[in-house]
Protein backbone atom coordinates (compact mmCIF):
# COMPACT_ATOMS: atom_id res chain seq x y z
CA UNK A 1 0.00 0.00 0.00
CA UNK A 2 1.31 3.43 -0.76
CA UNK A 3 1.65 5.57 2.39
CA UNK A 4 3.59 8.73 1.61
CA UNK A 5 4.55 10.32 -2.21
CA UNK A 6 6.06 13.31 -3.50
CA UNK A 7 5.91 14.93 -6.78
CA UNK A 8 9.42 13.94 -7.10
CA UNK A 9 12.66 13.73 -5.43
CA UNK A 10 16.31 13.37 -6.71
CA UNK A 11 18.70 10.00 -5.12
CA UNK A 12 21.79 8.28 -6.70
CA UNK A 13 23.83 5.66 -5.93
CA UNK A 14 26.72 3.87 -7.07
CA UNK A 15 27.69 1.22 -9.22
CA UNK A 16 26.69 1.24 -13.17
CA UNK A 17 23.90 3.71 -14.46
CA UNK A 18 22.46 5.64 -10.99
CA UNK A 19 19.43 6.50 -11.08
CA UNK A 20 17.76 10.02 -9.75
CA UNK A 21 14.19 11.53 -9.73
CA UNK A 22 14.19 15.02 -10.04
CA UNK A 23 11.48 17.71 -8.74
CA UNK A 24 9.76 18.46 -12.70
CA UNK A 25 9.22 16.85 -15.62
CA UNK A 26 11.32 18.85 -18.08
CA UNK A 27 10.55 19.95 -21.23
CA UNK A 28 13.19 21.65 -23.53
CA UNK A 29 11.82 24.71 -26.07
CA UNK A 30 14.13 27.10 -27.89
CA UNK A 31 14.41 30.57 -26.11
CA UNK A 32 14.24 34.08 -27.13
CA UNK A 33 17.51 35.21 -26.01
CA UNK A 34 20.07 34.33 -23.60
CA UNK A 35 20.97 35.73 -19.98
CA UNK A 36 24.88 36.68 -19.88
CA UNK A 37 26.48 37.87 -16.55
CA UNK A 38 24.63 39.59 -14.45
CA UNK A 39 21.71 41.34 -16.11
CA UNK A 40 23.01 41.51 -19.83
CA UNK A 41 21.41 39.97 -22.59
CA UNK A 42 22.52 38.84 -26.58
CA UNK A 43 20.51 37.91 -29.39
CA UNK A 44 20.77 34.59 -30.55
CA UNK A 45 17.23 33.72 -32.33
CA UNK A 46 13.52 34.03 -31.34
CA UNK A 47 10.50 32.00 -31.77
CA UNK A 48 7.24 32.19 -29.77
CA UNK A 49 8.01 31.34 -26.21
CA UNK A 50 8.81 33.89 -23.77
CA UNK A 51 12.74 34.94 -23.27
CA UNK A 52 14.62 33.49 -20.50
CA UNK A 53 14.87 36.37 -18.81
CA UNK A 54 11.66 36.11 -17.34
CA UNK A 55 12.66 33.16 -15.48
CA UNK A 56 15.49 33.97 -13.44
CA UNK A 57 13.18 35.95 -11.89
CA UNK A 58 11.86 36.38 -7.94
CA UNK A 59 8.18 35.97 -7.47
CA UNK A 60 7.15 39.63 -7.44
CA UNK A 61 9.16 39.86 -10.82
CA UNK A 62 12.81 41.31 -9.99
CA UNK A 63 15.59 39.47 -11.78
CA UNK A 64 17.82 37.55 -9.16
CA UNK A 65 20.70 39.39 -7.95
CA UNK A 66 24.40 37.61 -7.19
CA UNK A 67 23.87 38.26 -3.82
CA UNK A 68 20.87 35.91 -3.90
CA UNK A 69 22.75 32.65 -5.35
CA UNK A 70 25.71 34.07 -2.57
CA UNK A 71 23.37 33.90 0.28
CA UNK A 72 21.79 30.73 -0.01
CA UNK A 73 24.65 28.68 -1.34
CA UNK A 74 27.60 30.24 0.92
CA UNK A 75 29.76 30.74 -2.18
CA UNK A 76 30.99 33.88 -4.02
CA UNK A 77 29.11 34.56 -7.05
CA UNK A 78 30.23 38.01 -8.79
CA UNK A 79 27.96 36.98 -12.28
CA UNK A 80 26.17 34.54 -13.78
CA UNK A 81 24.92 33.13 -16.91
CA UNK A 82 21.82 31.26 -17.78
CA UNK A 83 22.64 29.41 -21.05
CA UNK A 84 19.42 28.67 -23.23
CA UNK A 85 20.03 25.41 -24.25
CA UNK A 86 19.99 24.70 -20.87
CA UNK A 87 15.94 26.09 -19.95
CA UNK A 88 13.20 24.01 -19.81
CA UNK A 89 9.31 24.55 -19.82
CA UNK A 90 6.63 22.34 -18.78
CA UNK A 91 3.32 22.59 -18.74
CA UNK A 92 3.37 23.59 -14.86
CA UNK A 93 6.53 25.27 -14.37
CA UNK A 94 9.50 27.07 -15.86
CA UNK A 95 13.22 26.36 -15.09
CA UNK A 96 16.88 26.74 -16.17
CA UNK A 97 20.31 26.06 -15.48
CA UNK A 98 22.74 28.98 -13.66
CA UNK A 99 25.92 29.05 -14.58
CA UNK A 100 27.92 30.81 -11.72
CA UNK A 101 31.22 32.93 -11.38
CA UNK A 102 34.31 33.25 -10.79
CA UNK A 103 34.04 29.65 -9.01
CA UNK A 104 32.41 27.86 -11.91
CA UNK A 105 29.88 26.22 -9.70
CA UNK A 106 25.98 25.67 -10.85
CA UNK A 107 22.35 25.52 -9.88
CA UNK A 108 19.14 25.10 -11.06
CA UNK A 109 16.50 27.51 -10.80
CA UNK A 110 12.93 26.65 -10.99
CA UNK A 111 10.05 28.92 -11.25
CA UNK A 112 6.12 28.34 -10.90
CA UNK A 113 3.86 31.42 -11.70
CA UNK A 114 0.25 29.74 -12.06
CA UNK A 115 -0.95 32.74 -13.67
CA UNK A 116 1.51 33.04 -16.18
CA UNK A 117 0.56 29.18 -17.48
CA UNK A 118 -1.34 28.43 -19.95
CA UNK A 119 -1.93 24.85 -18.76
CA UNK A 120 -2.81 26.49 -15.15
CA UNK A 121 -5.76 28.60 -16.71
CA UNK A 122 -6.90 25.37 -18.09
CA UNK A 123 -6.77 23.29 -14.96
CA UNK A 124 -8.58 26.34 -13.28
CA UNK A 125 -11.55 26.44 -15.86
CA UNK A 126 -12.16 22.53 -16.07
CA UNK A 127 -10.70 21.05 -12.59
CA UNK A 128 -9.42 23.69 -10.06
CA UNK A 129 -9.38 21.18 -7.40
CA UNK A 130 -6.59 19.74 -9.43
CA UNK A 131 -4.76 23.17 -9.25
CA UNK A 132 -5.20 23.24 -5.86
CA UNK A 133 -3.61 19.78 -5.72
CA UNK A 134 -0.46 21.39 -7.88
CA UNK A 135 -0.39 24.09 -5.17
CA UNK A 136 -0.16 21.78 -1.89
CA UNK A 137 2.69 19.14 -4.36
CA UNK A 138 5.05 22.12 -4.17
CA UNK A 139 4.70 22.84 -0.70
CA UNK A 140 5.42 19.09 0.00
CA UNK A 141 8.36 19.05 -2.05
CA UNK A 142 9.96 22.06 0.05
CA UNK A 143 8.72 20.58 3.10
CA UNK A 144 10.00 17.05 2.39
CA UNK A 145 13.59 18.70 1.30
CA UNK A 146 14.17 20.60 4.30
CA UNK A 147 13.11 17.88 6.88
CA UNK A 148 14.91 15.67 8.93
CA UNK A 149 13.75 12.79 7.70
CA UNK A 150 15.53 13.27 4.56
CA UNK A 151 18.81 14.48 5.82
CA UNK A 152 18.66 11.25 7.94
CA UNK A 153 17.67 9.08 4.60
CA UNK A 154 20.55 10.39 3.02
CA UNK A 155 22.93 9.65 5.68
CA UNK A 156 21.56 5.75 6.58
CA UNK A 157 20.89 5.12 2.86
CA UNK A 158 23.38 6.99 0.58
CA UNK A 159 20.50 7.83 -1.54
CA UNK A 160 20.69 10.94 -2.55
CA UNK A 161 17.98 13.82 -2.53
CA UNK A 162 18.98 17.06 -4.49
CA UNK A 163 19.94 20.17 -2.07
CA UNK A 164 17.72 22.98 -2.15
CA UNK A 165 19.43 25.85 -1.35
CA UNK A 166 15.83 27.81 -1.22
CA UNK A 167 11.91 27.82 -1.85
CA UNK A 168 9.99 30.64 -1.94
CA UNK A 169 6.01 29.31 -1.35
CA UNK A 170 3.66 31.77 -1.73
CA UNK A 171 0.10 29.40 -2.22
CA UNK A 172 -3.49 30.90 -2.32
CA UNK A 173 -6.49 28.70 -1.20
CA UNK A 174 -8.57 31.09 -1.71
CA UNK A 175 -8.03 31.63 -5.73
CA UNK A 176 -5.05 28.83 -6.46
CA UNK A 177 -4.25 30.31 -10.19
CA UNK A 178 -2.67 33.40 -7.99
CA UNK A 179 -0.09 30.86 -6.23
CA UNK A 180 3.28 31.76 -7.10
CA UNK A 181 6.37 29.20 -6.10
CA UNK A 182 10.28 29.09 -6.32
CA UNK A 183 12.89 26.77 -5.93
CA UNK A 184 16.73 27.14 -5.96
CA UNK A 185 18.24 23.32 -6.32
CA UNK A 186 21.19 21.31 -6.05
CA UNK A 187 21.79 21.65 -10.12
CA UNK A 188 22.12 17.61 -11.48
CA UNK A 189 24.26 18.75 -14.42
CA UNK A 190 25.52 16.48 -17.61
CA UNK A 191 28.99 18.01 -16.55
CA UNK A 192 28.59 15.79 -13.47
CA UNK A 193 27.72 13.30 -15.98
CA UNK A 194 23.93 13.26 -15.49
CA UNK A 195 21.64 12.14 -17.90
CA UNK A 196 18.52 10.92 -19.05
CA UNK A 197 16.59 8.50 -21.01
CA UNK A 198 13.21 8.42 -23.22
CA UNK A 199 13.06 4.64 -23.19
CA UNK A 200 15.44 2.44 -20.25
CA UNK A 201 16.97 -0.31 -20.75
CA UNK A 202 16.96 -3.52 -18.40
CA UNK A 203 20.12 -2.23 -16.02
CA UNK A 204 18.64 1.21 -15.78
CA UNK A 205 15.42 -0.30 -14.91
CA UNK A 206 16.66 -2.46 -12.20
CA UNK A 207 18.74 0.83 -10.80
CA UNK A 208 14.83 2.95 -10.50
CA UNK A 209 13.94 -0.16 -8.95
CA UNK A 210 16.91 -0.68 -6.33
CA UNK A 211 16.12 3.42 -5.23
CA UNK A 212 13.04 2.93 -4.44
CA UNK A 213 13.07 -0.19 -2.70
CA UNK A 214 15.92 1.45 -0.40
CA UNK A 215 13.00 4.22 -0.12
CA UNK A 216 10.66 2.38 0.85
CA UNK A 217 12.69 -0.13 3.41
CA UNK A 218 14.10 3.36 5.24
CA UNK A 219 10.37 4.77 6.11
CA UNK A 220 8.75 0.98 6.61
CA UNK A 221 5.95 0.23 9.62
CA UNK A 222 8.27 -0.44 12.16
CA UNK A 223 12.10 0.75 10.83
CA UNK A 224 14.36 2.43 12.91
CA UNK A 225 13.75 5.78 11.52
CA UNK A 226 10.48 6.00 13.43
CA UNK A 227 12.14 5.89 16.66
CA UNK A 228 12.83 9.44 16.24
CA UNK A 229 9.72 10.99 17.48
CA UNK A 230 10.50 14.71 16.34
CA UNK A 231 11.98 13.25 12.92
CA UNK A 232 8.89 11.28 12.69
CA UNK A 233 6.02 13.51 13.32
CA UNK A 234 7.83 16.35 11.29
CA UNK A 235 7.50 13.99 8.24
CA UNK A 236 4.28 12.91 8.64
CA UNK A 237 2.61 16.59 8.62
CA UNK A 238 5.09 17.41 5.33
CA UNK A 239 4.63 14.62 2.99
CA UNK A 240 0.78 13.28 1.70
CA UNK A 241 -1.31 11.55 3.77
CA UNK A 242 -1.82 9.15 0.60
CA UNK A 243 0.63 9.06 -1.80
CA UNK A 244 -2.21 8.30 -5.25
CA UNK A 245 -3.36 11.21 -7.30
CA UNK A 246 -6.00 8.21 -8.10
CA UNK A 247 -7.15 7.92 -4.55
CA UNK A 248 -11.36 9.40 -3.66
CA UNK A 249 -9.31 12.56 -2.04
CA UNK A 250 -7.29 13.56 -4.65
CA UNK A 251 -10.17 13.40 -7.69
CA UNK A 252 -13.65 15.49 -7.29
CA UNK A 253 -15.97 14.15 -4.59
CA UNK A 254 -18.92 13.76 -6.42
CA UNK A 255 -17.15 11.66 -9.19
CA UNK A 256 -18.24 8.43 -8.25
CA UNK A 257 -21.50 9.56 -8.62
CA UNK A 258 -20.89 9.14 -12.36
CA UNK A 259 -20.01 5.84 -12.98
CA UNK A 260 -23.87 4.64 -13.52
CA UNK A 261 -24.21 7.52 -16.39
CA UNK A 262 -20.61 7.01 -17.47
CA UNK A 263 -21.47 3.19 -18.01
CA UNK A 264 -24.99 4.57 -20.30
CA UNK A 265 -22.61 6.43 -22.72
CA UNK A 266 -19.98 4.05 -23.09
CA UNK A 267 -21.38 0.86 -22.71
CA UNK A 268 -21.88 0.40 -26.37
CA UNK A 269 -18.60 0.04 -27.09
CA UNK A 270 -18.51 -3.16 -25.56
CA UNK A 271 -21.37 -4.58 -26.49
CA UNK A 272 -19.51 -7.61 -28.19
CA UNK A 273 -17.81 -8.48 -24.60
CA UNK A 274 -21.03 -8.19 -22.44
CA UNK A 275 -23.78 -7.90 -23.73
CA UNK A 276 -24.46 -11.55 -23.56
CA UNK A 277 -23.85 -11.22 -19.50
CA UNK A 278 -27.00 -10.82 -17.42
CA UNK A 279 -25.42 -7.75 -15.34
CA UNK A 280 -25.55 -5.70 -19.01
CA UNK A 281 -28.06 -3.66 -18.29
CA UNK A 282 -27.25 -2.62 -15.31
CA UNK A 283 -23.43 -2.45 -14.80
CA UNK A 284 -22.95 1.51 -14.28
CA UNK A 285 -25.59 1.42 -11.05
CA UNK A 286 -23.87 -1.61 -9.25
CA UNK A 287 -20.53 -0.07 -9.66
CA UNK A 288 -21.37 2.89 -8.73
CA UNK A 289 -23.26 1.35 -5.51
CA UNK A 290 -19.76 -0.04 -4.28
CA UNK A 291 -17.50 2.73 -5.88
CA UNK A 292 -16.99 5.14 -2.79
CA UNK A 293 -16.48 2.36 -0.08
CA UNK A 294 -14.36 0.44 -2.36
CA UNK A 295 -12.50 3.58 -2.79
CA UNK A 296 -12.06 3.99 0.73
CA UNK A 297 -10.24 0.91 1.38
CA UNK A 298 -8.32 1.05 -1.79
CA UNK A 299 -6.70 3.86 -0.55
CA UNK A 300 -7.07 3.74 3.45
CA UNK A 301 -4.37 6.39 4.33
CA UNK A 302 -6.17 9.26 3.17
CA UNK A 303 -8.83 8.43 5.92
CA UNK A 304 -8.77 8.96 9.70
CA UNK A 305 -6.41 6.83 11.70
CA UNK A 306 -9.38 4.54 12.86
CA UNK A 307 -10.37 3.17 9.40
CA UNK A 308 -6.55 2.66 8.08
CA UNK A 309 -5.33 1.01 11.15
CA UNK A 310 -6.10 -2.52 9.94
CA UNK A 311 -3.28 -1.19 7.20
CA UNK A 312 -0.31 0.36 8.96
CA UNK A 313 2.15 -2.58 8.72
CA UNK A 314 2.06 -1.82 5.30
CA UNK A 315 2.84 2.30 5.11
CA UNK A 316 6.38 3.53 3.73
CA UNK A 317 7.07 6.56 1.37
CA UNK A 318 7.61 5.99 -2.27
CA UNK A 319 7.85 8.36 -5.45
CA UNK A 320 4.29 10.09 -6.34
CA UNK A 321 4.99 10.12 -10.24
CA UNK A 322 8.21 7.62 -11.00
CA UNK A 323 7.90 8.29 -14.92
CA UNK A 324 11.58 8.35 -17.27
CA UNK A 325 10.85 12.08 -17.27
CA UNK A 326 11.15 12.59 -13.65
CA UNK A 327 14.47 9.99 -13.56
CA UNK A 328 18.02 11.07 -13.91
CA UNK A 329 20.61 8.51 -14.34
CA UNK A 330 24.95 8.68 -13.71
CA UNK A 331 27.21 5.78 -14.34
CA UNK A 332 29.70 5.20 -11.65
CA UNK A 333 32.54 2.61 -11.16
CA UNK A 334 32.51 2.56 -7.40
CA UNK A 335 31.23 -0.68 -5.62
CA UNK A 336 28.10 -0.75 -3.80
Amino acid sequence: MIRFALAALAVTYAAQPSAGFTLLSPQRARLGRTLNAVGVFEETYSDFHQSIDNIIRDLDGNPLSTEYFSKHMGINVESYSCPEEDAFRGFMSNACRVKLLPGGESAFYKCIVFNDLGHAWEKMRTAPFKLARDSKSYEVVANLLSSKACRLMVEKTGVKFPKCYDAKLEPNESNPIESKFSFLLEDLSPSDGWYQKWLLDTEEECQVSLTSMQNHAFFWHGSSFWNDQDAAQEFEGAVWKSGSYVQPHAQNPDQWKMVASEWETKRMKFTKEFSSFDYWDDLGERLQSVAQECGRHAHPFAEDASFSSDYQQYRTFTHGDPKQANIFFRCSDEPK
